[in-house]
């Protein structure tokens, strides 16, 4: 990199580079019509931010969507996932009321890449307790963690190159930041605004972003780009969980009255969330093609919240009263929750490129990227109600079952706290980090190739990942029978905590007013207490074993059995060229290869005899990966624009779940000595994703910015990953009798496709007569099929993370200054976990969601906007086997609220 510094002379001029984006004067020329000369980020409008992104598509080497700076902003988009979402078959895994996790033509989150500028980017996920809940994949990065403030432009890039990373099955997601290069004037510009959440009493909500960019010294050559940001908001969220079993035990159900309850579940979370993040560009560009870059990249994302849960669990026998009514005796438990947990990505690269002759192009990188997710505590106070209560039951609504104890009534729980007693004390803890370090070097020179002008590349990199997961669980069971309840007073009652327990929270209703939550547990004062005596806490249980006692076995495996500490090296090498074979016709072609070393330290569970042990093992796997790649570009005069290509990717298995470990889970539900308990197997013999990748797409440029395009793909994949789960009961483990033991592992399936076709339109209808001329349309449609069986089945199953249909619709309008747009999306069911029957598979369920902004720009520098967040207050459901069935694991239906937005933006 001095050598390269060094031979940077004195002349200044910009320079180009395709991983970073251009200034305005660069932006491409569409057909009939001008050059669309932008000021880069804050005073485009809709149609000139659809134009932009619409060119930099076709002047495109290989297939990609494009979401430029302010089309990003013209939907009230929260995070990188959502605004992703508007694109040509991208559909969204969401969780806490936003798109988290992105799946890229109906292939899972952890096959498809992100980047920022070109460069890795870690992820700041966690497959252990966290915070979030939910065992997301360990290699995807969760996208609700950045901001889309600070975002230039975004890209899908579904058809990659031989000198990009090969681990992109579905695409890769591209973030551009801008540079100081993309204005041609100091600007500094942002938004500030305001949040209300119709659940939300009341409570903080606000965002604000401001970002300064200029050029800079003699010549104007050095360009510095800063951006700040932050938001905050209160949240709430109201969900129903259920788990059904076969009302004839052994007979299939074929609707919803074929089903009995087994668990109902009623959890209510209120939380307070903050996400920040700060992004800096210093770049130098002396001379043509010269130029020396820092980039900065910094966000984070925390999250306090509180968790209250009544639940029931079934118990039988069931007397069936109707097709869907009925009686059970039931058990009853509440838990209070109460946690914070903070992710963290961090990214710098310093990089640059200069000619080493007038041919040969010589670009060199360094990068460091880690992404945490760190819980510095989580603490949970487990009650139990009476035993043996008669329970009636309704099941005619699906995603609302209804029950109602002894004599209460419809859907509420007893408010008598003495009829609640002390359970457990669970206190966890987790820190997950990954730390990645790379190194590219690329050499570019121009040359003919067979006659013809071409561009040769060749390149190296190299990445050493570290991946640690670190959990600590400490767990404190009551012994004494009958057990203390929270009324007792401290005076007189063996084993009170020390406190008076007599005040407790009802959380009220729920679900426009369907449920009534019983009293839950005053935590903060439990919480007060807790944390005033944890130090001496075990002591304190060793002095009252008559009542507590310390599960030392838990305990242990809570603080082991969920680490792992990986290692991963990848080293990559790759040749390519891209050939003018005549002035309409362009070939992209080459070759990859990348050598994967992996190592897992990690714990897993062992059979000794009638007990079953935590033993440490290192599981390590290496392999080679060759990745042929060919793609064209076809011009049939302006307006037409055909592409296609066969490549090869891959997709390495999840950290986890590649890795020799087990994971065992279990709870006395009820106190009879009966459990249930979960066992998550890892499989250190799973193989990596392999996938032929076909494309073939067509393009019209129509007048006016206008496009309709269609696109067709099939991915022909082996060794597809996926989720296996299957329920034991009444089976004996390690000498412990569970009622029910779920074993989820993974497996590599049969051979499978994934395929689909993508429709594009978009359009301004400037050509029409004034008013009408403001209008416009954006809408994409993709229908996908895919197959895959796996090898426990006899049947194949939908690809995982494929919805057969995604769409995009957004309606705008754009004169006089005033700006509007309504946006549409859905997306299909997709599965999620393969049981060993079809009525035990889950799936996420259909969702559409509408959205809207209206925005006026003033003559000077100012704007001032509305927003409407989920429109229909769309929840999130999960569903097992078939529709309308409420699947027990996850946020089965959950409501997050309507979001209404008030906010000013400002370019000076």
């Amino acid at each position: 990199m001095l050598a390269l510094a060094a031979a940077l002379p004195a002349q200044a001029q910009q320079a180009a580079s395709s991983s970073t984006t251009r200034s305005p004067e660069q932006a491409p020329a569409l057909p009939t019509e001008a050059p669309v000369v932008l000021d880069k980020v804050v005073v485009s409008g809709i149609r000139e931010s659809l134009a932009d992104a619409l060119g930099r598509q076709k002047e495109s080497g290989n297939l990609k969507s494009v979401l430029s700076a302010s089309d990003i902003g013209a939907m009230p988009d929260k995070n990188v996932a959502d605004a992703l979402s508007r694109l040509t078959g991208v559909s969204i895994v969401s969780g806490g009321g936003e798109g988290r996790l992105v799946n890229i033509r109906g292939v899972d989150s952890g096959l498809n890449l992100v980047t920022m500028n070109g460069e890795t980017l870690a992820a700041s996920s966690t497959t252990g307790a966290g915070g979030s809940g939910v065992r997301f994949p360990s290699r995807a990065a969760p996208l609700d963690v950045l901001s889309t403030a600070s975002a230039a432009q975004l890209e899908v890039i579904k058809t990659v190159t031989p000198d990009m990373d090969g681990n992109s099955i579905g695409g890769t997601i591209n973030i551009i930041t801008p540079t100081g290069f993309d204005w041609n004037r100091r600007t500094i510009y942002g938004t500030a605004e305001l949040t209300l959440n119709d659940m939300v009493a009341k409570g903080n909500a606000y965002n604000w972003n401001l970002n300064f960019a200029d050029r800079f010294g003699e010549g104007r050559r050095w360009g510095l780009y800063l951006s700040a940001n932050d938001q905050t908001f209160d949240y709430k969220s109201n969900n129903i969980q259920a788990r059904y079993l076969p009302d004839t035990p052994g007979v299939r159900p074929e609707k919803l009255s074929d089903l009995a309850p087994d668990r109902i579940r009623l959890p209510a979370i209120t939380g307070t969330r903050q996400r920040g993040g700060l992004t800096g560009n210093l770049e130098f560009r002396p001379a043509e093609n010269r130029k020396l870059y820092l980039r900065v990249y910094h966000t984070t994302d925390e999250n306090a919240y509180y968790r209250a849960e009544n639940r029931i669990d079934f118990t039988g026998p069931f007397v069936t009263q109707g097709d869907f009514f009925g009686t059970a005796t039931g058990n009853w438990a509440s838990l209070a929750r109460k946690g914070y947990f903070e992710r963290e990505v961090t990214q710098a690269v310093v990089g640059g490129e200069m000619p080493l002759t007038e041919n040969v192009t010589l670009a060199a990188s360094a990068t460091y990227t880690k992404g945490t997710e760190w819980q510095p505590y989580e603490y949970i106070f487990d009650s139990r109600g009476l035993a043996g209560l008669p329970v009636r039951y309704e099941l005619s609504v699906p995603y609302f079952p209804q029950f109602s104890l002894s004599n209460l009534g419809a859907n509420q729980w007893p408010t008598d706290k003495s009829l609640w007693s002390i359970f457990r004390i669970q206190d966890n803890r987790a820190n997950v980090y990954e730390k990645a370090r790379t190194a590219k070097l690329d050499l570019t020179w121009r040359r003919e190739v067979l006659g013809k002008p071409a561009k040769v590349k060749v390149g190296a990199k190299a990445l050493k990942r570290r991946k640690v997961n670190d959990e600590e669980s400490l767990r404190y069971d009551t012994r004494a029978r009958p057990r203390p309840t929270w009324a007792e007073t401290p005076s007189g009652a063996t084993g009170q905590l020390g406190v008076d327990y007599a005040s407790y929270q009802d959380f009220g209703a729920s679900l426009d007013g369907r449920y009534k939550y019983g009293p839950t547990l005053d935590l903060e004062n439990a919480l007060a207490w807790y944390q005033a005596t944890r130090p001496a806490f075990p002591g304190y249980v060793a002095h009252q074993n008559d009542v507590w006692v310390f599960a030392l076995n838990p305990s242990l495996s809570g603080a082991s059995e969920d680490d792992y500490r990986l290692e991963e090296d990848i080293y990559a090498g790759y040749l390519m060229a891209d050939v003018d074979y005549t002035p309409n016709l362009k070939f992209i072609g080459g070759v990859r290869w990348e050598r994967t070393e992996t190592s897992v330290n990690s714990d897993t569970y062992a059979q000794r005899g009638s007990t079953v042990v935590l033993e440490p093992i290192v599981g390590a796997t290496e392999y080679d990966s060759v990745l042929p790649n060919v793609q064209f570009r076809y011009a049939r005069g302006a307006n037409l624009l055909f592409r296609g290509g066969i490549s090869w990717t891959l997709g390495r298995p999840d950290y986890v779940d590649a890795s020799p470990k087990s994971i065992l889970s279990y709870d006395d539900a009820n106190g009879n000595g009966l459990f249930e308990g979960s066992l998550d197997i890892g499989n250190p013999d799973l193989k990596p994703y392999e996938s032929i990748n076909y494309d073939l797409s067509a393009d019209y440029y129509l007048p006016f910015s206008g496009v309709i395009s269609v696109g067709i793909f099939y991915k022909d994949i082996t060794n597809a990953v996926y989720t296996y789960q299957d329920v034991q009961r009444n089976v004996v483990f390690g000498g412990r009798t569970y009622e029910t033991l779920t074993r989820t592992t993974k497996l590599n399936a049969k051979p499978g496709h994934t395929a689909g076709v993508e429709f594009t339109y978009q359009q301004n209808f400037t050509f029409l007569p004034s008013p009408f001329d403001g209008f416009g349309v954006a809408a994409n449609y993709m229908i996908g099929d895919s197959e895959v069986l796996p090898l426990t089945r006899t049947a194949p199953v939908t690809f995982f993370g494929q919805s057969d249909t995604v769409r995009n619709l957004q309606l705008y309008y754009q004169k006089y200054g005033f700006e509007a747009r309504l946006g549409y999306h859905f997306q299909d069911d997709f599965i999620t976990t393969v049981g060993p029957t079809i009525d035990e598979d889950d799936y996420f369920e259909k969702r559409d969601t509408y959205d809207f902004k209206a925005s006026y720009r003033t003559p000077n520098h100012w704007k001032f906007y509305v927003e409407v967040r989920n429109i229909t207050n769309e929840p999130i459901r999960i569903y097992r086997g078939q529709p309308n069935i409420v699947a027990f694991n996850g946020p089965a239906n959950e409501y997050m609220g309507v979001n209404y937005v008030a906010g000013v933006g400002w370019n000076f």
